[in-house]
């Protein structure tokens, strides 16, 4: 019974050790000797001379090891776990070579050479041939590069997202040009002039005369270089806005005065200022502004992958920018134009580094005319001209969505610490040069009230953009989009009105905590060349 049991328990262990071995768990190799389970296992054999390599198997495969130059001349590549599962571990079948040319030269897709199959787990090799691009088929006219959809084509359709051509260098320059029509928001209102017989509304406020719509124009012109990744573009846009007058008439019984009683302490020959504005036959205000923006920065495209656009297709398409063809997968936007989005990414970001000088240039007069509604050389004028001059070093970005191959949303933001010189001209007297003087016990009696200073402080300025852009053809884009630039630490001429007149510390102090808000439309064009 013992020896029965023995050899019972002995054909178990012969079947257990068999079937690992079918399922590839044999025990590990170690040395020559037993495993720690004690069961001898067979000689490592090293390859034959003449053997170079062989593809790895999958785990737990347990076939028969190539035999001496069975894979001379193949090339060592990665076959994924699981693909030759389904294989008969007994056969003796393997996959077919792929000789190399003798010149060492690499084969291409279509010489000849057989296209590469999908593997199917668990059923050996499928014949899939993966696609071969053919841009044979491309017609100019249409703007239709070729190709299939896994490379994209350039009609106005969404964009082809899996690969695009090969990128050819962009011709080097570019240019833009656009209208702006923005509106200033002012920080705050000062009241100037008010009806004794009626104190409590204002006839006439520094808003009254407020900046309207500012009109003005934007050109940009740079030249891209390293193969279109960056660029070098300058810009200027400024703002010219028309004057803005408004006058105001006492009405019947009453009686204008100004909002403004440190003007008793200013004496015009035979009376006060404040008089001459107190009773007066018409009160005027004036206010004009101008602004002037120059920067010239760094762009770098491909921050995700993404990088500039060339301006010629697969060939046989033409390069003309009457043809239409403009390159696969292009898309519009950003500072300076057409780009070429990333594989399966529809989104592109651009950097920018530079320097900016911005100048803001704001004035205000305040008039009053005594005997008659008419202003000349006999009438009073207050006038206060300010003028900012911005000049630092700026950083910021633009991120673009491409919506179709054609359309694009696009946002980007600017911002920077700047210098800001600062020039405060005002005084008060009449058109033909007789200027107000100061009346007080103080060291500044009987100056002129003329006064011309300048400053230099810290200003922040920065700027956001948000815009549509879209494709025409290969050399020519469309922008529109909505501006937002906004600077503080300024000097405004309203900002400097005055409550004491005759401390010339004060008044010669340039008070810049105003803050300047500019924001409105712009729509312009894009060329490269």
């Amino acid at each position: 019974m013992k020896v029965y049991r023995f050899a019972k328990i002995a054909s178990l262990l012969g079947i257990l050790t068999a079937s690992s071995a079918a399922y590839g768990q044999v025990p590990v190799y170690q040395g020559n000797g037993l495993t720690p389970n004690g069961y001898p296992v067979q000689a490592y054999v090293p390859p034959q001379p003449g053997f170079n390599t062989h593809p790895p198997v999958a785990r737990g495969y347990t076939g028969p090891i190539p035999g001496q130059n069975q894979f001379v001349g193949w090339q060592e590549q990665s076959i994924a776990e699981g693909a030759l599962q389904g294989i008969d571990p007994n056969s003796q079948v393997v996959p077919s070579p792929v000789p190399l040319p003798q010149d060492g030269s690499v084969p291409s897709i279509g010489t000849g050479v057989p296209a590469p199959m999908h593997m199917d787990a668990g059923h050996g090799y499928a014949p899939q041939a993966m696609p071969t691009p053919d841009f044979s088929s491309g017609n100019c006219a249409t703007g239709n590069c070729g190709g299939s959809s896994v490379y994209g084509d350039a009609s106005c359709g969404a964009p082809a997202l899996s690969c695009g051509p090969t990128l050819v260098a962009p011709k080097p320059w570019f240019f833009g040009a656009g209208a702006l029509f923005f509106n200033r928001v002012d920080d705050h209102d000062v009241r100037l002039t008010y009806d004794s017989n009626m104190p409590t509304p204002d006839y006439l406020s520094t808003d009254d005369a407020r900046i309207g719509l500012m009109p003005g124009f934007e050109i940009t012109g740079g030249r891209y270089f390293h193969c279109g990744q960056y660029a070098i573009a300058g810009t200027y846009w400024g703002l010219f806005p028309g004057q803005q007058e408004v006058s105001v008439m006492p009405p019947v019984g009453g009686n204008f005065r100004p909002n403004m009683p440190g003007m008793q302490d200013l004496d015009m020959p035979g009376q006060s200022v404040y008089d001459w504005y107190d009773g007066a036959a018409e009160h005027r205000l004036i206010r004009n502004s101008e602004v002037h923006n120059v920067e010239v920065n760094l762009l770098g495209f491909g921050i995700g992958c993404a990088s500039r656009a060339g301006l010629s297709c697969p060939n046989p398409c033409a390069t003309g920018c009457n043809s239409g063809c403009a390159p696969c997968n292009a898309c519009v936007g950003g500072p300076t134009g057409m780009y070429v989005p990333a594989p399966c990414s529809r989104l592109s970001l651009t950097w920018l580094a530079g320097f900016r000088y911005f100048r803001f240039q704001d004035y205000m007069q305040y008039a009053s005319s005594e005997g008659n509604m008419t202003f000349d050389a006999n009438d009073l004028y207050y006038t206060n001209n300010v003028s900012n001059d911005l000049f630092g070093f700026q950083i910021g970005g633009f991120g673009n969505y491409c919506l179709t191959n054609c359309i694009s949303v696009y946002s980007g933001v600017k911002m920077g610490v700047y210098g800001n010189h600062m020039n405060y001209d005002t005084s008060i007297g009449t058109g033909s040069g007789t200027y107000a003087v100061i009346d007080s016990p103080n060291a500044y009696d009987g100056m002129p009230y003329n006064y011309m200073v300048s400053d230099n402080d810290v200003a922040l300025l920065g700027e956001w953009d948000l815009g549509l852009g879209y494709r025409v053809n290969q050399c020519w884009s469309v922008r529109t989009g909505y501006r937002v630039v906004a600077a503080s630490g300024v000097a405004t001429a309203v900002g400097q009105i005055p409550y004491d007149y005759i401390n010339v510390g004060h008044l010669t102090d340039i008070n810049n905590n105003d803050a300047l808000i500019l924001h409105g439309a712009y729509v312009g064009l894009q060329y490269n060349f």
